[in-house]
C-alpha cells in the first residue's frame, strides 16, 4: 500500500473510532453549548483557523487529505462560513470522483467561464443537483442546513431505514427534508441545538458542516468506504 493510501487509510480508522466513542448524535457546530472534543486526543490541523478544539477538525484534517476539500489562499479554512451552492457541486463532484474538467453550461446564469462551471455541470449530468424552475441554478446562494443535508446524501444508494425524526419544535415529519434530516441525525452527520429540540433547517449549512457530513459518509457508507489495497501474490502451492 503507498504512502498516502496509507495515510488515508488510518484517517479513516481514525474517524471511525471517533464514532465508536462518540455516538451518533452531536450537536450542531454552530450552537452553543456543544460538546468539543478533548484537545489532547486532537491532531494537528491542517489550516490555521480550525483550532484544536473544534469539534469537526479531524473531519475537516481527513477530507482535506484526500483532497476533497482544500483552504484560501491565506490558510483559513473558514470554518463558521456558509457554504454556496456553486462551492457544494464542486466538492460533491470530487466526493464523488467525476470528471468536471469539461467548461460548459447547464445554467443560465452560470456561464462557461464561472470558476465552478465544470463542476456544476458535472453534477447536475449525473443528477446530484438540480437548478430552479427557470433554468438558473443561483451558484452564490448560500445553502441552508436541510438543503445541505439532502444533498449529500444523494451520493449514497444505501436504502432508507426508516428511521423516525426525532420531535422537534422547527421541523416535522411533513417538511420536505424530513428524510434527509431524520438519517443525517441518526448517522451523527448533523446535529441538533444545544437544547435538542431544534434541527435549525433554514441556518446556513457552513464548511464545518459539510466536512462532518461528508466525512461520516464517506467512512461508513459501504458503497462509499473503499480502500485499495495494493500487493502482490506468491504462490506457495496449488494454483490460482
Amino acid at each position: 500500500m503507498g504512502k498516502k493510501k496509507m495515510r488515508l487509510f488510518l484517517y479513516g480508522l481514525v474517524i471511525l473510532l471517533a464514532l465508536a466513542l462518540t455516538g451518533a448524535a452531536w450537536a450542531a457546530p454552530s450552537d452553543t453549548g456543544s460538546e468539543q472534543q478533548s484537545q489532547e486526543t486532537q491532531p494537528a490541523s491542517v489550516f490555521k483557523d480550525v483550532e484544536a478544539g473544534d469539534s469537526n477538525l479531524i473531519y475537516i484534517n481527513y477530507l482535506a487529505k484526500r483532497e476533497i476539500i482544500s483552504g484560501f489562499p491565506d490558510g483559513g479554512f473558514y470554518p463558521n462560513e456558509g457554504l454556496t451552492r456553486a462551492q457544494a457541486a464542486t466538492l460533491l463532484v470530487k466526493a464523488a470522483g467525476l470528471n468536471s474538467k469539461e467548461n460548459k453550461s447547464v445554467f443560465k446564469d452560470v456561464s462557461a467561464d464561472h470558476w465552478a462551471a465544470p463542476g456544476i455541470a458535472a453534477a447536475a449530468e449525473a443528477g446530484y443537483l438540480k437548478g430552479y424552475p427557470d433554468g438558473t441554478y443561483h451558484p452564490d446562494e448560500k445553502l441552508s442546513r436541510v438543503q445541505g443535508i439532502s444533498l449529500v446524501l444523494r451520493l449514497s444508494k444505501q436504502k432508507d431505514t426508516g428511521v423516525e425524526l426525532p420531535a422537534l419544535k422547527d421541523m416535522d415529519s411533513k417538511h420536505w427534508a424530513a428524510r434527509s434530516a431524520a438519517i443525517g441525525l441518526a448517522a451523527g452527520m448533523v446535529g441538533l441545538s444545544s437544547g435538542k429540540t431544534q434541527f435549525l433547517p433554514d441556518a446556513d449549512f457552513s464548511r464545518g458542516d459539510l466536512s462532518r457530513a461528508l466525512a461520516v459518509l464517506l467512512t461508513t457508507d459501504p458503497d462509499l468506504n473503499q480502500t485499495s489495497l495494493d500487493g502482490s501474490l506468491e504462490i506457495k502451492k496449488g494454483e490460482v
